[in-house]
């Protein structure tokens, strides 16, 4: 799909602000030959309307005129939509590093004592539509980038809430199989397509959500909650894995009587993926073991297994978008895909984060969950 990029002008525009003719008569001389589009003015109470109406890519400001100063007009076009961006070189016949640095305060880019060396101007005024241009090539490579990253979004979206609608019938029949079944080989097919089709329903959520925190848009829907019955509720989804995996749970250091201010949908389907993850990579007959403590007023929430662990270098690019990384054991473990991504997102929606911490022995992966202060113990 092509996208029409603004066009850069051919001429660079150079608006040149100066009282003195002579001055901007020497000025014109001296940048005739280069290719400029160039716009003079002696009145500097009309450099404003002027630099509205020309749109230079550089301007040219005495600093000591009658009207109005200089380094005001520099002011004010910078405080304009667009202004920062555009160079601005002050000329001035005063010396010495402190009218100097009243230049650059007021946002020039460049400054000229007069009287000037031409050869060294001429390439001044090169630099700064040399950066002018770059600016612009750069915005118009931004602006196509955000275009097709819309249009990707949109297609996106789309995919997945087309998906649905097949999976809803996949589970719909999975779950008519088990009703109406006594076969039990039959019924452990049936659940898991179930578990799968449920696997695939919180691939879309994840899509779904991930665009909406990117964005900024998902606002946490927050309630007090016991923090065991939030792990146990999702450990319960993943039962028919931990059965045919061989593979218990443990959650006997999550405090009876500790109570959390947590989005409970978000924060489970965190724990689901972290579970979930810890499910593909733990031996069978090992143990996954899921903690939680309260340290000061933070609620710290980890999940553990015993397979193989991540490299301490791979720490953080795990929660990457679109992740894969591996490490020098026998068996290499992988991430792909949104699942860890997904994770950072909605603990940073509720204002918390996740990180992977060093196992005290060595062995296996810990993810820990930290929910900070504001959520409310």
């Amino acid at each position: 799909m092509g996208i029409q990029a603004e066009q850069l002008p051919a001429k660079p525009r150079i608006l040149i602000v100066d009282d003195d003719p002579g001055i901007l008569q020497l000025l014109i001389l001296t940048l005739r030959d280069e290719g400029y589009d160039i716009n003079t003015l002696t009145d500097a109470s009309r450099a404003l309307e002027t630099y509205h109406d020309f749109q230079p890519d550089l301007v040219l400001l005495d600093v000591m005129m009658p009207e109005v100063s200089g380094l005001d007009i520099c002011k004010r076009i910078k405080q304009t939509p667009g202004g920062m961006v555009v160079p601005v070189m002050i000329l001035t016949a005063l010396a010495g590093l402190e009218s100097k640095l009243r230049g650059l305060d007021a946002g020039a880019d460049d400054y000229v004592s007069k009287p000037f060396n031409r050869s060294e101007f001429k390439a001044r005024v090169a630099n700064l539509l040399k950066i002018r241009r770059q600016h612009q090539e750069l915005l118009r490579s931004y602006n196509e980038l955000r275009k097709l990253q819309e249009v990707r979004d949109t297609l996106t979206s789309l995919l997945v809430h087309d998906l649905k609608t097949p999976l809803a019938g996949i589970l719909a029949n999975a779950q008519y199989i088990r009703d109406v079944s006594r076969d039990g080989e039959i019924t452990g097919c049936a659940e898991n397509i179930d578990s799968s089709a449920n696997a695939v329903l919180s691939m879309i959520a994840n899509l779904l959500d991930i665009a909406r925190m990117e964005e900024g848009k998902l606002e946490p829907a927050r309630e007090r909650i016991r923090v065991l019955d939030l792990v146990r509720g999702c450990l319960a989804h993943q039962t028919r894995v931990f059965t045919l995996k061989e593979i218990s749970h443990d959650t006997s250091a999550i405090p009876q009587d500790l109570f959390w201010t947590v989005d409970p949908q978000l924060s489970c389907r965190i724990l689901q993926n972290l579970i979930g993850n810890a499910l593909r990579y733990a031996p069978r007959n090992s143990v996954i073991e899921v903690g939680a403590r309260q340290t000061g007023d933070t609620l710290e929430l980890a999940v553990r297994d015993w397979g193989p662990g991540i490299p301490e270098g791979y720490h953080a690019a795990i929660f990457d978008k679109y992740a894969q990384v591996g490490d020098t054991t026998a068996v290499p473990r992988y991430e792909r895909g949104l699942g860890l991504y997904f994770c950072k997102l909605a603990m940073e929606a509720q204002g918390g984060s996740i990180r992977v911490a060093r196992p005290l022995n060595g062995a296996g992966t810990e993810f820990v969950m930290q929910f900070p202060s504001r959520n409310g113990g």
